[in-house]
């Protein structure tokens, strides 16, 4: 092989790679926190609204499932439910 068909070949795997990485990024940030695709066709679920670092080791998240938002701490290997969204209960009027 001559040196101008080596350079050609190395510089097409170069191309195909950065192709690849590139598509690749591009569908990381179409996924990403915002959830803008869907997973199995459904829409995602569960969501990180946010986030707040109190220490290195304790962190609040505020989390979306469905319509419920869940406040949950974070510190080391323990998780702790800090608040829970009310169930709504049907309430009937009581005759009289």
């Amino acid at each position: 092989m001559t040196m101008t068909a080596i350079l050609q070949s190395v510089g097409a795997l170069i191309f195909v790679l950065c192709l690849i990485m590139g598509v690749a990024l591009i569908l990381r940030r179409l996924q990403g926190e915002k959830g803008l695709l869907k997973v199995d066709g459904h829409e995602k679920r569960l969501k990180i609204i946010e986030r707040l670092t109190l220490t290195p080791k304790h962190r609040i998240y505020l989390v979306s499932r469905d319509q419920d938002e869940y406040t949950l701490l974070l510190s080391g290997d323990n998780v702790q439910v800090l608040s829970r969204p009310q169930r709504k209960r049907d309430v009937k009027p009581v005759k009289k």
